[in-house]
């Protein structure tokens, strides 16, 4: 999955990321694409994203989201039956 990410990102021109300069490696596990279609460390827009609530590309704002891995967790928490709530809803709660 993390050569997918990598080569889509690649693909569309994105080498590095916007916020560290850092050029993304490939089958790193931190690449993370926003709802507007650009690339991030994960940790680098997690970061942004306490400053401000924009890409830092686009400008366009950027929503509520989840890496994959929590997406599945909360799936299967919920599909479970042994909690009531996901994970967004326990976030929301703090």
């Amino acid at each position: 999955m993390e050569e997918i990410v990598y080569n889509e990102a690649i693909n569309k021109g994105q080498t590095e990321c916007i916020i560290c300069k850092e050029t993304f490696i490939e089958d790193e596990e931190n690449i993370h694409i926003t709802e507007c279609g650009h690339y991030f460390h994960w940790d680098c827009i997690k970061e942004w994203r306490k400053k401000k609530n924009l890409c830092p590309l686009c400008l366009r704002e950027l929503k509520t989201f989840w890496p994959k891995e929590v997406e599945k967790l909360n799936k299967k928490m919920k599909n479970s039956g042994l909690v009531k709530v996901g994970i967004e809803e326990m976030f929301k709660l703090k």
